[in-house]
């Protein structure tokens, strides 16, 4: 059986087993906070889905206590969009039994909700380490004590570090731009979170790169910054 809790913004769907409906208690317990930090900051709001097939029955965004896949978590877009569109979010129950870990998890995932409603000046792909780089950086901003992200500092200085930031993949695992937060952490602890924002504005007519370059202008640009 499939149950439904809500928040104001979210609708938080689980099956009436135990660990789900715990896990999804979890959520709940958060998910305004997340909201309200991150659409503070970024003055980006979610998309409605009112309009798509499947949607839940309303215009809530829709999230899934329930592994889907062989990801802990997953976020994705109403199909065919890959911007400025709403999206809806999957998350295993058993990776967020831990309330702080239940927190750190859903704020990643809630980063590329917001991601989403932005349209971008590349193709979607380009953007794809920075999402997952944005999202990890995400945790940190919104709960600084948590020290959840730094779990993807290992990969960044075993040989992350040596490759390109767009490249993001090293040796270990294709990590798509997740231990890259590494440099949003950066940019964000140095210049202000507003920073980030910066990044997403620019992406709008940007590639990443040149986002980046455009947000760093201000300190003298990417290669100084860098």
């Amino acid at each position: 059986v499939v149950m439904a809790g809500s928040t104001d913004q979210f609708k938080i769907w689980y099956r009436t087993d135990t660990p789900a409906e715990a896990a999804a208690s979890n959520i709940a317990a958060v998910a305004e906070n997340v909201y309200n930090s991150l659409t503070g900051l970024f003055k980006k709001f979610p998309l409605s889905d009112a309009l798509q097939a499947c949607n839940g029955g309303d215009g809530a965004i829709d999230i899934y206590v329930n592994r889907m896949g062989k990801d802990a978590a997953l976020t994705l877009a109403y199909p065919p969009a890959c911007d400025a569109t709403p999206a809806w979010t999957w998350i295993s129950p058993n990776k967020i039994l831990d309330p702080k870990d239940a927190r750190d998890v859903f704020t990643h995932e809630f980063m590329h909700i917001v991601d989403f409603a932005y349209t971008k000046g590349a193709a979607c792909k380009d953007y794809e380490w920075l999402s997952e780089a944005a999202g990890h950086w995400a945790i940190d901003y919104v709960y600084p004590d948590d020290q959840f992200e730094h779990e993807m500092a290992f990969y960044y200085y075993q040989s992350e570090f040596d490759e390109p930031i767009e490249v993001s993949e090293n040796v270990y695992k294709k990590l798509n731009g997740y231990s890259d937060y590494v440099f949003l952490f950066y940019l964000s602890r140095k210049m202000g979170p507003a920073t980030i924002k910066s990044i997403f504005e620019h992406a709008q007519i940007e590639n990443s790169l040149d986002s980046l370059e455009k947000a760093t202008s201000a300190a003298g640009g990417l290669k100084k910054v860098w």
